[in-house]
């Protein structure tokens, strides 16, 4: 298995933005395999995943997902998603859906502030 180097769009030693291309109207959120520089796209992002936070340690293999999965309007609900990088791609190792608003995440441990993220 892989460690994630960085993952996210807050820091250039953390996110490699993918230009933009014919087939990419715009950038795209990319993770960078620290065993051997490949670069990703990340598993999770765009109008599927609204509010998405993304989390990761150096010293792990989990890329944490979390993300708003109810439809604006209808109750909350948000979608916790774990990946590793396995083969040159990431794998899911979980996905649960809970109850309520998502709360805002830690980016460095992937553990709950306490606040509410929304």
């Amino acid at each position: 298995m892989s460690r994630v180097l960085g993952a996210g769009g807050d820091s250039a030693t953390k996110l490699t933005e993918a230009p933009a291309s014919p087939a990419n109207s715009g950038p795209t959120q990319c993770a960078m395999d620290a065993t051997n520089g490949h670069v990703l796209p990340l598993p999770a992002g765009g109008e599927d995943t609204p509010l998405l936070q993304l989390a990761f340690r150096p010293d792990s293999l989990v890329l944490r997902a979390l993300w708003r999965a109810s439809a604006w309007g209808e109750p909350d609900a948000c979608a916790l998603q774990d990946f590793v990088i396995e083969a040159g791609q990431f794998r899911s190792l979980k996905k649960e859906v809970l109850p309520g608003i998502c709360p805002e995440m830690n980016s460095e441990t992937g553990e709950s502030t306490g606040e509410l993220y929304w």
